[in-house]
């Protein structure tokens, strides 16, 4: 611990051996806020930013592998923005017995992003869900919760019977 602060400890042989493993290939996917999960069989997922703009985050690619820290297959995005939406940004998923839960951010004005008058600085932070055996099929919930000034990067835990939310703010 550094004063009130606790400083994170990785520890496995690609942290130990200074190997960085890269995981999604370069290129049109530019991963850059991602999350990992295992399906049902055991499969391992990352769902991230699908571009190196970050304006333009209108889906979140998707790859899955047989191991975290191995290279993993591109695939289809697993997620589009909807009508209403206008991004998609900071995915963050938890699993719940075999369910996932997916949240990520939906920023109506940051880096430029257009934005009518009475959407300025709003951010919503969307939920939807999926079953472990077919983490594509997306039921929506709507948005978590919206406030102003730059709320973003969700994180969210299962902790005994009800949901904590952890986020960012400029």
């Amino acid at each position: 611990m550094v004063g009130r602060h606790y400083v994170p400890y990785i520890v496995g042989d690609a942290f130990r051996n200074r190997t960085a493993v890269e995981i999604v290939p370069p290129g049109e996917t530019g991963c850059n806020d991602h999350c990992l999960f295992q399906d049902a069989e055991s499969r391992w997922h990352c769902i991230g930013i699908t571009n190196a703009e970050v304006t333009n985050g209108e889906s979140f690619f998707h790859a899955v592998g047989d191991s975290p820290i191995r290279p993993m297959k591109v695939l289809d995005p697993i997620y589009e923005i909807r009508e209403g939406e206008r991004t998609c940004w900071a995915p963050c998923n938890v699993v719940v017995g075999d369910t996932i839960h997916y949240f990520w951010t939906d920023a109506l004005e940051f880096y430029g992003v257009p934005q009518s008058e009475d959407e300025r600085g709003v951010f919503h932070q969307r939920h939807a869900t999926a079953p472990l055996s077919d983490v594509r099929d997306w039921t929506h919930h709507g948005i978590v919760f919206q406030e102003e000034g730059g709320v973003r990067d969700p994180e969210v835990v299962w902790v005994g019977d009800r949901w904590m939310m952890i986020y960012c703010r400029r």
